[in-house]
């Protein structure tokens, strides 16, 4: 059933056949939470296409939590309940996504099985050197233009993702990481951001700027979906 499910999905999309290109992990969480992250930390150099994620919790109810958070970038923020027998399928590269606080899962806990498909090498390869050029070129487009370039181009939504959701970024590590660690992670994501600002290329800068008014004047994104 998984595969056909899957099969659907994978239309269109270049993806390796065989085991040996895929990675399953059965996953089982008491409580807790996941900040905001790409599935696929390698950008470019890794071959992560697509997200599968099979949800096993037969008694799951809305008090127990535990929803996926889906981002498309400049998009409504879509939160996916994990129901039974629900599967959830997104772009590892392109998505950013995290996961709401797990509580009071009956039995063992939130339980799901996700299964990460090998894209196409030559399909993965992205030429990173032209990201900045195509960035500030498309300065001069009209906005969904840049925008539909982001949500398809790895490195760049990478490069974007953290300032454009920088608030969204800490409150979810705030929920995610409660006490040991929590300090560590805070600093790191409010350097990054830093550094982004301080960032020499004039040009890459307005690119940034860009990026902050629309998404400050995107109705769009005000949008909630609850599924």
């Amino acid at each position: 059933a998984f595969n056909d499910a899957a099969k659907e999905v994978r239309d269109g999309v270049k993806v390796k056949p065989g085991d040996a290109n895929r990675t399953v992990k059965l996953q089982i969480n008491t409580g807790g939470a996941f900040p905001y992250h790409f599935d696929n930390p390698g950008g470019a150099q890794q071959n992560r296409k697509l997200t599968c994620i099979l949800y096993l919790n037969e008694d799951y109810e809305d008090k127990c939590g535990g929803e996926i958070v889906l981002v498309p970038f400049m998009g409504p923020f879509v939160t996916i309940r994990p129901i039974f027998n629900r599967l959830v399928v997104f772009y590892s590269e392109t998505m950013l996504h995290r996961v709401n606080k797990a509580v009071n899962f009956p039995g063992k806990g939130r339980v799901c099985l996700t299964i990460w498909l090998d894209g196409d090498d030559d399909e993965n390869c992205k030429k990173n050197a032209n990201i900045r050029n195509d960035l500030v070129q498309l300065l001069a487009s009209p906005p969904e233009d840049l925008i539909s370039y982001i949500r398809q181009t790895p490195d760049a939504q990478r490069f974007l993702s953290r300032w454009t959701y920088r608030d969204e970024y800490e409150i979810s590590l705030l929920e995610s990481h409660p006490g040991k660690g929590l300090e560590h992670m805070l600093e790191a994501h409010e350097d990054a951001v830093k550094r982004q600002r301080k960032i020499k290329d004039e040009e890459l800068l307005r690119v940034l700027e860009r990026v902050r008014e629309m998404r400050n004047g995107n109705r769009e994104e005000m949008k909630i979906i609850r599924l």
